[in-house]
């Protein structure tokens, strides 16, 4: 989808709605609660088999996924599906901090097309984004792989030291690059 189509299917609050039901739109507060439990089944799900239940259920008991939401609420975009809201994202400057999609959601293009939509508003502001996973997470990995994004460095969590992997995306034609396999 080009800039032109993307304008095209925007209303007048920014949101975009695409022929199959889809919708991406800037979070809002009323979001919250729905966000909150997204997030919580989305990491336990996702994060539990590498980084241990233990482990995840203490970082969603302390409140820090609510806090960044809560912090970042301005840079917040959702995407919502005929089953209501189907994922989040989260940046911090030209940094994506979070992007889930409801576990149960997987599969169907709809992380594809919330990081797309994320993509062209934080690139309006910045020339390279950054996104940070867990080196363990093969399965993200590989998406943001898919969708043009390149290690730019592995590196433990100052906070947990777990490996992380920095992801890097510049301005342009990133996607085509990694479709046929050169450089971005």
């Amino acid at each position: 989808m080009d800039d032109q189509e993307r304008d095209e299917d925007a209303d007048e609050d920014g949101a975009m709605k695409s022929s199959t039901g889809i919708r991406m739109r800037a979070a809002q507060r009323a979001d919250l609660d729905s966000i909150q439990r997204l997030t919580h089944a989305t990491t336990m799900h996702s994060y539990a088999p590498f980084l241990g239940e233990e482990s995840v259920r203490a970082f969603l008991d302390s409140g820090e996924a609510e806090r960044v939401v809560q912090e970042h609420l301005a840079t917040a975009w959702v995407i919502e599906d005929d089953e209501g809201l189907a994922g989040v994202a989260v940046a911090e400057g030209a940094v994506i901090g979070q992007l889930m999609i409801d576990h149960h959601r997987h599969r169907r293009g709809l992380g594809s097309q919330l990081l797309d939509y994320v993509e062209t508003r934080l690139f309006a502001h910045h020339a390279t984004l950054e996104l940070h996973s867990f080196a363990a997470n093969e399965v993200a990995n590989g998406f943001y792989r898919a969708t043009g994004w390149s290690e730019a460095q592995r590196r433990p969590d100052s906070d947990t030291g777990i490996d992380m992997i920095v992801f890097r995306k510049r301005r342009g034609n990133a996607t085509a690059d990694a479709r046929t396999g050169t450089a971005g």
